[in-house]
């Protein structure tokens, strides 16, 4: 099964891999500053969002290495049988 955008996914994946690094050390200086703001409204949209995040790319992640180890498989299979 061949995952949508299959040839953009790896980019996708480093661009969100990029956001997530951003977003964890936006957190952790905001938290540095001021201890109470995770436990506002915006602190606590973000520590959801930032799990979103996390499950996308690790779905994404999953999906990708299991279309590329079907293609291995695929290319083996048709060199074995030449």
């Amino acid at each position: 099964m061949k995952p949508a955008n299959a040839t953009k996914e790896p980019r996708d994946i480093n661009f969100l891999l990029l956001a997530n690094g951003i977003v964890s050390l936006l957190s952790a200086v905001l938290f540095m500053v001021d201890e109470q703001w995770l436990l506002t409204t915006t602190g606590l949209i973000s520590y959801f969002c930032w799990n979103l995040l996390m499950i996308v790319l690790l779905i994404l992640i999953y999906m990708t290495r299991k279309f590329l180890r079907e293609q291995e498989l695929t290319i083996k299979n048709n060199k074995d049988l030449k």
